[in-house]
């Protein structure tokens, strides 16, 4: 009988250890856990699918208590040896329930560090909607402040236009006639009209403006014609010196009352110059449109010149301009004055 019941208390001590061996082998996904840490979306699910068999394991065993109970009994008395076996297996049994707070722990941090990671992001993309808005704003606020100019600044002393120069549709094709400024560029996204690529010629730029009513002022590269229903006059913010001054012109388009010669253009524009000491006759003039069309239309001389003084609204008229004049100091800075060169006149008289 005695070798029964110690029969029966080695396979309980052994179903024992190999439960134990089975808990026992548990650190290994906590271990595992925490390798995938850096793996955050693929991972997360594994590690709580671990962390609840584990805790599943540990519920399932029985307590340290009831081992004792089942074995120090009068019939099943138990060895020295047996007792630090069993002991050896409560706190085996205890290590996996340090196991499951691990990995609840990794399973927070996990979740904590992915926080982290998306919180930039979102933070990121919340400060570029609300750049985009506000570049949005201020470009509704520059349309409307270019509206307001285009009101206020239209037909002015220094205009080519004015409200007579402007009216396309009531003008007759030969007395439209165009001013060059080289070296500027017209920006003016809301009064663009066409953008012409492919245009290799200035004299086809031209004539694209001049055929469209709408057309006011055009920018010329080589290449790249591009259409504006609004010009420097009316915007005068809105003209610029080019990155490329040899090769960008600004074309403005304007409506005569004299016949302009046949040349794809009739002034050349010069902003801030004049040429001093050889004014012929001497105007008031009310805009730069006068001053040209006094030039143009001169039948005492042939007038190659003209200096329009926006302060004093005088218009100087000379049979001299820049080529005449080339290698002498007669071309000089002078803010409040436009150099008008006439490109309708002839052959320079040359000293």
């Amino acid at each position: 009988m005695r070798q029964l019941n110690r029969t029966r208390h080695t396979y309980n001590v052994t179903s024992c250890i190999l439960c134990l061996s089975l808990l026992i082998a548990t650190p290994a996904a906590s271990t595992a856990a925490r390798h995938s840490r850096l793996d955050l979306a693929g991972n997360e699910k594994q590690i709580a699918t671990t962390t609840t068999s584990t805790a599943e394991n540990v519920n399932a065993q029985p307590p340290v208590d009831t081992f004792n109970k089942q074995a120090n009994t009068k019939d099943n008395p138990i060895s020295s040896d047996e007792k630090q076996l069993i002991g050896n297996s409560a706190e085996s049994i205890a290590e996996p329930a340090n196991v499951v707070a691990s990995v609840q722990n990794a399973t927070e941090e996990d979740s904590l560090l992915t926080e982290k990671i998306a919180s930039p992001q979102i933070s990121d993309k919340k400060k570029e909607e609300e750049q985009l808005q506000q570049e949005n704003k201020e470009l509704q606020i520059d349309i409307g402040d270019e509206e307001i100019e285009f009101v206020d600044n239209g037909g002015g002393d220094n205009s080519i236009n004015g409200d007579e120069g402007s009216n396309f549709q009531e003008c007759d094709n030969d007395f439209i006639g165009f001013e060059i400024t080289t070296g500027f560029v017209f920006s003016a996204p809301g009064k663009l009209l066409n953008s012409l690529p492919g245009t290799l010629m200035l004299t086809d730029c031209l004539d694209a403006c001049r055929k469209d009513p709408a057309c006011h002022s055009a920018n010329y590269e080589t290449g790249l014609c591009v259409l504006f229903s609004a010009n420097a006059d009316k915007l005068p913010g809105a003209l610029a010196k080019s990155q490329f001054p040899v090769f960008t012109l600004y074309a403005q388009k304007a409506c005569l009352n004299v016949r302009p010669c046949s040349r794809a253009w009739s002034v050349d524009r010069v902003q801030g110059y004049k040429l001093n000491g050889y004014a012929k006759r001497k105007f008031p003039a009310a805009s730069r449109r006068d001053c040209i069309q006094l030039c143009l239309g001169q039948a005492e001389f042939t007038c190659r010149s003209a200096n329009f003084d926006r302060s004093t609204k005088t218009c100087e008229l000379s049979e001299m301009d820049r080529i005449t004049l080339s290698g002498t100091s007669a071309f000089q800075q002078q803010n409040t004055v436009d150099y008008l060169e006439n490109n309708c006149a002839d052959e320079p008289n040359k000293l």
